[in-house]
């Protein structure tokens, strides 16, 4: 995987160019309506018959596939979208559309062990002595991988240290309750007595990387 996020099979200049300008494009594509319009909720790489294919693609997930003479004209998803080019070209993208309820709300107590692990739960590091709150699952940008995110001080700043859910003081141990490792974490500096603007940083957050991907998230 590279740092765009693509399989080294597709690692090209010209795929490369296109994830750039998709991301840069997705929220208008989203404002637009696109996603209220044909039921999708989420995004993902080209499959073929549940397959991926390496092929760099926009992928719709629906909550219904419907064969396309039984949709109307304003339903249907279109096989490529076109993005606009920072240079002012238009690039052209393949779509897949994908058959997958939507998300569901996970509810339970915070403080017992929740699989997968939504956002609100305790964690903390074995050994630390206190326990933190995982905040929530986003999109790691260096990788397009899937992380949990958590504060710095949660954390300890301490890339591969293991994290467990619930926190130890919740009753988690690192025997049973081990979800992941810290993957990176950036810390609060201390500002100088007259700071400048960049002398400031208000960030206190970590990536937490999920040691099964199909249980936590």
């Amino acid at each position: 995987m590279t740092s765009d996020g693509l399989p080294t099979s597709i690692d090209t200049p010209e795929n490369r160019r296109k994830v750039r300008f998709l991301r840069t494009h997705l929220p208008l594509f989203i404002a637009g309506g696109a996603f209220r319009r044909h039921n999708a909720h989420g995004i993902g790489p080209k499959t073929v018959k549940g397959k991926e294919t390496g092929a760099l693609a926009l992928r719709i997930y629906v909550s219904c596939k419907l064969p396309k003479d039984r949709l109307p004209p304003e339903a249907r998803a279109p096989r490529t979208i076109t993005i606009p080019g920072a240079d002012g070209t238009l690039i052209e993208i393949d779509t897949d559309i994908i058959e997958m309820g939507p998300p569901s709300v996970i509810t339970g107590d915070p403080e017992t062990a929740l699989r997968p692990v939504p956002g609100g739960t305790s964690i903390s590091i074995p050994g630390s002595g206190g326990n933190g709150t995982l905040g929530a699952w986003v999109f790691d940008k260096t990788d397009d991988t899937v992380v949990a995110l958590t504060n710095r001080h949660v954390s300890g700043g301490s890339n591969g240290a293991p994290v467990i859910q619930p926190g130890s003081n919740d009753g988690g141990s690192l025997a049973v309750d081990r979800i992941g490792t810290v993957k990176r974490a950036k810390s609060v500096t201390v500002s100088p007595a007259e700071p400048t603007p960049d002398d400031c940083n208000f960030v206190d957050a970590a990536f937490i990387k999920a040691d099964d991907p199909d249980r936590s998230t």
